[in-house]
């Protein structure tokens, strides 16, 4: 036997050997990983979005608390670290922070590549609204265990227009978590606490947010803020103590 048939059927064994493993791993990880392998190879555009449900069907499943511990967690470190090498397109982390959600670049550049109008519009507004720390960009991260929020500093409303706008135009696409990021920064503003700078940055911030979005169903609750906080401001003060 050559050397370089022996490095061969080497190379062959260890793919074998990463193949039979990633069918081991529970049934979240490889439909992702069938559905990746899928857009990836498919030689027309498609929708993205069943690849993404599938993200974050593996977000749940791995981020799942048994026994005060986070599935991810219990992995020993060699399984951690295949399982790392495994799924592209997540971002995956223990310790300190202890994490397991979609890349947004690697989904926003994928949505270039492969998939169709919606995803290439949700894609961009999810790599927008996710911080390289996999933080909402309208939080900042703080000394204490909650962020605070980056109250008039033209983020929120920026995102609220961005996924508002997207939601009209896709109506049927990505529904729920469009939904539910409108839905997290209009709880944001009618909350107006936890806030990054004072309070007259949040009365900025909650008197502009009227001004540009008068029609939405966040302005009933940012009208009595303001004036709660014109009243009676340590009822609920605007920085988390």
């Amino acid at each position: 036997m050559t050397a370089i048939r022996a490095s061969i059927l080497l190379l062959l064994g260890v793919l074998a050997h990463s193949a039979v493993r990633a069918n081991d791993w529970p049934a979240p990880i490889t439909d992702y990983l069938q559905t990746l392998g899928a857009v990836e190879s498919a030689p027309a555009r498609s929708s993205l979005e069943p690849l993404f449900v599938a993200a974050l069907a593996v977000q749940d499943h791995t981020m799942h608390i048994q026994d005060s511990q986070a599935w991810l967690e219990t992995l020993p470190d060699a399984e951690f670290d295949e399982l790392q090498r495994l799924l592209r397109g997540m971002r995956l982390s223990r310790g300190y922070d202890v994490y397991a959600a979609p890349d947004p670049e690697f989904f926003r550049q994928l949505s270039l590549d492969k998939g169709l109008d919606q995803d290439r519009a949700f894609f961009r507004r999810y790599r927008q609204s996710w911080g390289d720390d996999l933080l909402p960009t309208y939080l900042r991260q703080t000394s204490r265990v909650a962020p605070c929020v980056r109250y008039s500093e033209g983020i929120v409303p920026d995102l609220y227009l961005a996924w508002t706008d997207f939601r009209r135009a896709f109506p049927q696409a990505y529904v729920g978590y469009a939904r539910q990021f409108v839905a997290d920064l209009e709880e944001t503003v009618t909350l107006g606490t936890c806030a990054c700078g004072d309070q007259d940055s949040v009365e900025h911030e909650l008197s502009g947010f009227l001004t540009l979005f008068a029609q939405s169903p966040a302005t009933p609750g940012i009208v009595a803020r303001l004036q709660q906080l014109e009243d009676d401001p340590e009822k609920l003060p605007v920085n988390c103590r």
